[in-house]
């Protein structure tokens, strides 16, 4: 799902990276990669009591100072860009299919972190929520959905994943987007949300 949702964006890679790229790293490559951003441009230093700044100076200029500097690691990563193609279909034969809807969200402030957080809450939580009571009590289209919100530093995703044995996955397409639009104009779910939280 990642590295669809994020296609060549790096934080569509694999966190421990491919077994190609770890079998062909060689120790130059990694004395290389350490001198360029293991360096005091990149560190960050937090003291906190009783102390006297010029010791702690002294200190880190006694044990760092002697460092080369090397390149500045910056948050962003490179630019996000919409993936060219939008649905991905892994087919097994299976009775059942986990149906995945995800979405990337580009930078946003805390505050907006907070609030899809919070409406990840509004949609999906208990068995009362809209997601659970349309698709499967109502339709009984699904057996369980769990929805969630993963912030990053410069990129994150909200995404919805649903175990269903039903091949229709335009139909549940559909109906978790209107969902998603009468939510988030219910005040009265809205009310409900923020007294349980």
């Amino acid at each position: 799902v990642i590295s669809n949702l994020f296609s060549t964006h790096p934080i569509g890679h694999p966190v421990l990276g491919t077994e190609q790229a770890i079998s062909n790293l060689s120790i130059s490559d990694l004395i290389t990669f350490r001198k360029k951003f293991y360096n005091p441009s990149n560190y960050a230093f937090f003291v906190a009591g009783n102390i006297d700044n010029q010791k702690i100076l002294g200190l880190l200029n006694h044990y760092f100072g002697e460092i080369e500097f090397g390149q500045k690691n910056s948050n962003r990563a490179g630019v996000l860009k919409m993936p060219d193609k939008k649905i991905f279909i892994g087919s097994k034969d299976f009775n059942q299919m986990k149906f995945n809807l995800s979405f990337f969200i580009d930078q946003v402030s805390f505050d907006e972190k907070l609030a899809l957080d919070f409406f990840v809450s509004m949609i999906n939580v208990g068995g009362a929520s809209p997601l659970f009571q349309e698709l499967r009590i109502k339709r009984n289209l699904i057996y369980s959905v769990n929805t969630a919100y993963y912030p990053g530093l410069d990129v994150g995703y909200f995404s919805i994943v649903m175990n269903t044995s039903s091949q229709n996955y335009e139909e549940i397409n559909k109906l978790v987007l209107s969902i998603i639009d009468q939510t988030k104009e219910d005040k009265n779910r809205f009310e409900k949300t923020k007294s349980m939280m």
